[in-house]
């Protein structure tokens, strides 16, 4: 009987000299590429308010890559960057072996979501000074991305208005039935109910009551900024308009299957000589049109920055 001769297979075998994370990606993984621009960011703007109180926090280029690097890779959620720097060695290796979970990477996005997109700016003028853009011919185009919530975890604005008038009257008969049995209690054991013992059908429904008003309260806001009314003005609102309850931002969107799901309108224009994206974009709006003014007075103020910005290196390579 022949024996095959198989190599040496050993899942749990330790390192006498751990390597590099670098080790396991080779030379020419784009990651290194990446980690190369953004080392020449500046990125004093991120989180300047920070106190220096309590723990000491992640490096903000940490959490800027591994956000930047996801969206390369078409991953926004944040849960979902959590878990690959545990699982994908590109993400591990941006995070430098650190796992920062998925509230501290949201956070951090929603407090300096301004500055990320400038930073994502300065990126182009160092693609620029590479003899990487050529802002002569441009492609731009959108696409939806799914939000991490579903159609089961919204509420149309309707049907706000009717749960809450039901739950205000289950409220108050829960609190009818609260002060009945208090009474019948305070009988038969004495007055000596503390009063913090509050019937769990009772909290639940507040609760329930409360994130209702909140997201019908936002909705009103918002289309109250959009119909240019003032504070004591009620809006016109489609019975029929909805709201998500886990991500208040994502709007029902057609998708490229026909279906409607909550998601995200994501638009990007790039250069044809190199493929680098120079402008970017990232709404709650469904349609592609509205976002091309705004696209295109990006690309008019690169237009006026970049050219200028190439023949300074131009003048420093013949100097040199």
């Amino acid at each position: 009987m022949v024996t095959t001769d198989y190599k040496p297979y050993i899942i749990d075998m330790g390192y006498m000299f751990p390597p590099s994370l670098a080790d396991f990606l080779g030379p020419n993984d784009e990651v290194h590429i990446f980690r190369e621009v953004t080392e020449h960011l500046d990125i004093s703007c991120l989180d300047s308010d920070f106190n220096g109180m309590g723990q000491h926090p992640y490096h903000p280029l940490m959490l800027l890559r591994l956000l930047m690097w996801g969206m390369a890779n078409r991953v926004v959620s944040t849960r979902r960057i959590e878990l690959l720097t545990h699982r994908d060695v590109s993400y591990t290796y941006l995070a430098g072996g650190q796992r920062p979970d998925y509230r501290t990477l949201a956070r951090f996005r929603r407090r300096n979501a301004k500055e990320i997109k400038r930073l994502f700016k300065q990126t182009v003028f160092l693609c620029a000074r590479l003899g990487m853009v050529n802002l002569g011919h441009l492609a731009l185009d959108g696409t939806k991305l799914k939000a991490y919530t579903s159609k089961h975890k919204a509420m149309s604005y309707g049907r706000m208005k009717e749960e809450e008038r039901k739950l205000e009257g289950e409220i108050e008969e829960l609190m009818k039935q609260a002060e009945e049995t208090d009474r019948e209690e305070d009988k038969a054991f004495g007055e000596n109910n503390n009063g913090y013992n509050i019937p769990e059908e009772l909290r639940r429904r507040e609760e329930r009551l409360d994130k209702i008003q909140q997201l019908r309260e936002e909705l009103e806001r918002e289309k109250r900024e959009e119909q240019g009314l003032k504070e004591e003005q009620a809006p016109i609102i489609e019975d029929r308009e909805q709201r998500s309850f886990a991500d208040h931002d994502a709007r029902m969107m057609r998708m490229k299957r026909g279906q409607f799901e909550y998601a995200y309108n994501a638009q990007a224009c790039t250069e044809e000589s190199h493929g680098v994206i120079v402008a970017a974009d990232l709404t709650n709006k469904s349609s592609d049109s509205v976002h091309l003014p705004q696209m295109v007075d990006e690309v008019r103020e690169l237009k006026e920055e970049v050219p200028q910005m190439v023949d300074e290196v131009r003048e420093l390579k013949e100097e040199v």
